[in-house]
Protein backbone atom coordinates (compact mmCIF):
# COMPACT_ATOMS: atom_id res chain seq x y z
CA UNK A 1 0.00 0.00 0.00
CA UNK A 2 2.82 2.45 0.65
CA UNK A 3 5.09 1.73 -1.74
CA UNK A 4 2.94 4.17 -3.83
CA UNK A 5 3.86 6.89 -2.40
CA UNK A 6 7.45 6.50 -0.91
CA UNK A 7 10.69 7.02 -3.06
CA UNK A 8 14.28 7.23 -2.91
CA UNK A 9 16.35 10.25 -3.53
CA UNK A 10 18.30 8.49 -6.57
CA UNK A 11 15.07 7.88 -8.56
CA UNK A 12 14.63 9.71 -11.38
CA UNK A 13 11.71 12.25 -11.99
CA UNK A 14 10.31 10.07 -14.91
CA UNK A 15 9.77 7.45 -12.24
CA UNK A 16 8.38 10.12 -9.42
CA UNK A 17 5.83 10.83 -11.94
CA UNK A 18 4.42 7.19 -12.25
CA UNK A 19 4.10 6.69 -8.35
CA UNK A 20 2.24 10.05 -8.42
CA UNK A 21 -0.49 8.32 -11.19
CA UNK A 22 -0.70 5.66 -9.34
CA UNK A 23 -1.65 7.10 -6.05
CA UNK A 24 -3.33 10.00 -6.64
CA UNK A 25 -2.14 12.38 -4.05
CA UNK A 26 0.22 14.20 -6.41
CA UNK A 27 3.04 13.84 -4.26
CA UNK A 28 5.26 11.26 -2.99
CA UNK A 29 7.52 11.15 0.10
CA UNK A 30 11.22 11.10 -0.14
CA UNK A 31 12.80 8.29 2.14
CA UNK A 32 16.66 6.39 2.35
CA UNK A 33 17.03 3.35 4.80
CA UNK A 34 13.54 4.01 6.77
CA UNK A 35 14.38 7.99 7.29
CA UNK A 36 11.88 10.40 5.52
CA UNK A 37 14.15 13.41 4.06
CA UNK A 38 10.95 14.92 2.10
CA UNK A 39 8.43 15.44 -0.17
CA UNK A 40 8.08 15.81 -3.82
CA UNK A 41 5.40 16.60 -5.66
CA UNK A 42 3.67 17.15 -9.41
CA UNK A 43 4.47 21.12 -8.88
CA UNK A 44 8.12 20.42 -8.24
CA UNK A 45 8.35 18.29 -10.77
CA UNK A 46 6.53 20.50 -13.44
CA UNK A 47 9.16 23.06 -12.03
CA UNK A 48 12.24 20.78 -12.85
CA UNK A 49 11.02 20.48 -16.23
CA UNK A 50 10.07 24.24 -17.19
CA UNK A 51 14.22 24.80 -16.25
CA UNK A 52 14.85 22.31 -18.32
CA UNK A 53 15.70 19.24 -16.36
CA UNK A 54 15.54 16.05 -18.22
CA UNK A 55 13.10 13.13 -16.41
CA UNK A 56 15.59 11.09 -16.46
CA UNK A 57 17.20 13.43 -13.67
CA UNK A 58 17.08 11.95 -10.51
CA UNK A 59 15.06 13.95 -7.66
CA UNK A 60 17.96 14.74 -5.67
CA UNK A 61 17.99 18.00 -6.49
CA UNK A 62 13.97 18.80 -6.59
CA UNK A 63 12.25 17.27 -3.38
CA UNK A 64 11.28 19.77 -0.65
CA UNK A 65 13.96 18.71 2.16
CA UNK A 66 11.80 21.32 4.83
CA UNK A 67 8.57 19.58 4.80
CA UNK A 68 6.22 19.45 7.77
CA UNK A 69 4.91 16.66 8.85
CA UNK A 70 3.09 15.08 11.95
CA UNK A 71 3.35 11.48 13.63
CA UNK A 72 0.14 10.03 14.24
CA UNK A 73 -1.70 10.35 17.04
CA UNK A 74 0.81 12.83 18.66
CA UNK A 75 -0.64 16.10 18.03
CA UNK A 76 -3.44 17.99 19.35
CA UNK A 77 -6.03 19.56 16.80
CA UNK A 78 -5.35 23.06 18.32
CA UNK A 79 -1.86 22.72 17.35
CA UNK A 80 -2.21 21.32 14.13
CA UNK A 81 -4.28 24.71 13.04
CA UNK A 82 -1.42 26.54 14.56
CA UNK A 83 1.07 24.90 12.83
CA UNK A 84 -1.10 25.21 9.38
CA UNK A 85 -1.83 28.86 10.32
CA UNK A 86 1.91 29.75 10.93
CA UNK A 87 2.91 28.12 7.81
CA UNK A 88 0.28 29.02 5.21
Amino acid sequence: MFNNFLIHPDKSLKTALKLISKNGCKTVLVVQNDVFLGTLSDGDIRKAVLKKNNLNSKILNFYNKNSIFLKENNYKESDVKKLFLKNN
